[in-house]
Formats: structure tokens, C-alpha cells, sequence
């Protein structure tokens, strides 16, 4: 997840980038200021999508969002579309796809992803262990919510963590509804699935092993 508030000119570079890549298969160079861009009178699309971002306090992967649109429009797609309820629901159907990860190998390389991403958050955010992320008020959504829903860890990942729907139940039932709706829907089918794995089943403890790995993750950003 790209967790850094994007400036304008970085919501634009990604916009003009995305788009050329998915029309021509190119990646041009990136804009060094909004000085010489033409349509100025656009930009306010890329404020109002700024001002989106801001309020909704890093719910929306930014990049996936941009990248998503791109690949659904193959191509150029005007900036005022991010702005769009269709957008939003292009942008949720990529989170879906990318959780719909069907080969075991995929599964597990999803899992070892969502570990590395939530190892890197609490050392960054100086949390010490995952009981303390998963009940963290770092952020107005519950991390762990917000980080599904942008799709920075996956329903498989979550799925493995003992009784994580006891867990997700102590949250407000509005925040759930909206980032976690669907994995409750499914957790049962999820667990079935992601247990049928050996990786996954050798794992005695899974939350001890997380501790652990955060624990040395902090430990070497310290000797740095």
C-alpha cells in the first residue's frame, strides 16, 4: 500500500503515467512541476481526489486506485473520473481480484506479502507486536480494516490469524460493514482453503511468529 499523502504533481505524474503505459506501453518521463502542464483548469480534479485521500485517511491505495482506471479504460481516462461512484467501484473490484488468488503458491506468495507489509508498518509506527496492530488507534480506522480494504494484506493472510472474526466483531459494525464485509462472508471458505496449504499448516503459532518477526524487524531498523 502506498501509505505517503501523494502531492498534486504526484497524483498527476501517476494520472499522465498510468494512462500512457496502458495506451502505448510506454512509461514517459515524470513532470518536475505543474507550472508548464496544460488544461490547468483539470487540476482541480487531482485537488478534489487529494481532498479525498486526506479525509478518507489512507483507506484508498492511491496508486491501485490510478492504475485500476488506467487498466479498466485501457488507456487515457479524463481526471475528473477519479472523482466518480464508478471509480470507486472499479478500484473495490481490483481489491477483489487480487484476493481471489486461486493456486496455492499464489495464496502463500499473497501471504508473505501482507506479512512483510504489516512487519514494515510497525516498525515504522513503532508497534510492538500484533495484538497491539490489530487493536492500534493510529489511524481513525482500525489499521487492520484499513489495510484489508486498500488491499495491503490479503483475506487469505487474515484468514490464518486465530479467531480474527471474534476479533473484527469488537470493532464498530459500520467500519466492518464497509472493509470487511466480504471476508466474514467468505472467512469460513478462506480458512478451509488457506489450511489445505502444508506451508501453511506447519506454522504452530502463527501469532508468535508475527511477534517474533516484528520484533527482529524493529531490532534491525535500530542498528541502522
Amino acid at each position: 500500500m502506498n501509505s505517503r499523502h501523494p502531492t498534486l504533481l504526484d497524483l498527476y505524474n501517476e494520472w499522465r503515467s498510468q494512462c500512457l503505459f496502458q495506451a502505448k506501453g510506454v512509461w514517459p518521463k515524470k513532470a518536475q512541476s505543474l507550472d508548464n502542464v496544460k488544461d490547468k483548469d483539470k487540476l482541480i480534479h487531482f485537488e478534489k481526489f487529494s481532498k479525498t485521500l486526506t479525509d478518507t485517511d489512507g483507506l484508498i491505495d492511491w496508486k491501485l486506485y490510478i492504475s485500476s482506471l488506467a487498466s479498466f479504460y485501457c488507456g487515457w481516462f479524463g481526471p475528473e473520473l477519479l472523482n466518480s461512484q464508478k471509480s470507486i467501484h472499479i478500484y473495490k473490484t481490483s481489491i477483489n481480484i487480487k484476493n481471489v488468488e486461486e493456486s496455492e503458491d499464489d495464496i502463500y506468495a499473497g501471504i508473505l506479502r501482507s506479512l512483510k507489509f504489516i512487519i514494515v508498518w510497525c516498525n515504522a509506527n513503532n508497534i510492538k507486536n500484533f495484538d497491539s496492530y490489530l487493536f492500534s488507534e493510529v489511524t481513525i480506522f482500525p489499521p487492520v480494516l484499513k489495510h484489508l480494504s486498500a488491499g495491503s494484506i490479503t483475506h487469505y493472510f487474515l484468514a490464518i490469524i486465530p479467531h480474527i472474526d471474534t476479533s473484527l466483531s469488537s470493532f464498530p459494525k459500520d467500519v466492518v460493514d464497509a472493509c470487511a464485509s466480504d471476508f466474514l462472508r467468505k472467512y469460513k471458505d478462506l480458512k478451509r482453503k488457506v489450511f489445505s496449504i502444508k506451508k501453511i499448516r506447519e506454522i504452530s503459532d502463527v501469532i508468535k511468529m508475527i511477534d517474533a518477526l516484528i520484533k527482529k524487524g524493529e531490532t534491525q531498523k535500530t542498528q541502522n
